[in-house]
């Protein structure tokens, strides 16, 4: 049973261990998140959340530690061991969340917002030019020339969208995400109208 006990509070040290380290990459990463460039942001969230997993392991591993002890004794785990194991979890996981948005607030606004929102302007532009060219003219290889630079553009967008989706709040990106639906909207009836035209001829 001794040997238990060791092994229960040496899981306890270890988690100690690991909750300082992520508490040190917390308040590092709250400290010098808005001052980082791209690159730094998304290497120190990783790193951030390593150390997040690390704990949380650390603090499972030392619940199964005093279930172990508690099992040997036909006990159960106290309310107070219960509470302090849940608090932890509950405490990383919240930190975890305040920081993953600060990065993903400094990294949208600085960076993710002007690349996404210049490529859907870029294809809105290309979908005004494409609607202005007359279906009916006679030179329709214009119009298919256009309709495809468009669709190229508008699948470029997307693709950037995506690149980002993961890189910043869901509230940031709402308005991003209603103009590329209605620019993939307004395509789509623009191939449709094409193929139409080209199923009269």
């Amino acid at each position: 049973m001794a040997e238990e006990e060791r092994s229960a509070a040496q899981l306890k040290k270890e988690r100690t261990s690991a909750k300082s380290s992520f508490s040190k990459k917390s308040a590092f990463m709250l400290r010098v998140a808005p001052s980082m460039v791209k690159s730094e942001l998304k290497v120190q969230w990783q790193a951030f959340s390593n150390e997040a997993e690390k704990l949380l392991a650390a603090n499972g591993n030392y619940e199964e530690g005093l279930l172990a002890e508690a099992e040997e004794d036909s006990t159960e785990l106290s309310e107070q061991q219960t509470g302090d194991i849940e608090k932890v979890s509950k405490d990383c996981m919240t930190k975890l969340s305040e920081v993953g948005d600060l990065v993903k607030c400094h990294l949208w606004s600085r960076h993710g917002e002007r690349r996404v929102s210049f490529a859907i302007g870029e294809a809105e532009r290309a979908k005004e030019e494409t609607e202005g060219v007359p279906l009916g003219q006679l030179d329709h290889d214009c119009h298919e020339r256009q309709l495809h630079h468009l669709e190229e553009l508008a699948t470029g967008a997307e693709k950037e969208l995506s690149v980002w989706r993961d890189w910043a709040l869901v509230a940031a990106i709402e308005d991003v995400e209603r103009r590329l639906h209605r620019l993939m909207s307004s395509k789509n009836k623009l191939r449709r109208d094409r193929d139409a035209e080209i199923g009269k001829a």
